[in-house]
């Protein structure tokens, strides 16, 4: 099925979900995740968080729910490199 601009506007949601389901887990029981768990989920979630700010979308209204994210979690790029590429190829 070719990518449309609904197709690209109904992905996003669910990227920003699957950020936001990895990134409650890590907070809530990252502590005690064995090491390679633990490490694997922060994997993932940086891998969500570039998809997230690389998705593409010709609609305002998906780049402002992509730039709403980005502010809102800049402090976890600053932690990963790949995730900080990411970003500067964006901008």
């Amino acid at each position: 099925m070719p990518w449309t601009q609904k197709s690209m506007a109904e992905t996003l949601p669910r990227l920003l979900k699957s950020y936001e389901f990895l990134d409650l887990a890590l907070a809530e029981h990252g502590s005690r995740m064995a090491a390679h768990e633990a490490r694997r989920l922060r994997a993932e979630l940086a891998r969500a968080f570039a998809k997230i700010v690389a998705h593409p979308s010709e609609d305002a209204r998906v780049t402002v729910a992509q730039v709403r994210f980005i502010i809102a979690n800049l402090d976890h790029a600053s932690v990963d490199p790949g995730v900080i590429r990411e970003l500067q190829r964006a901008c």
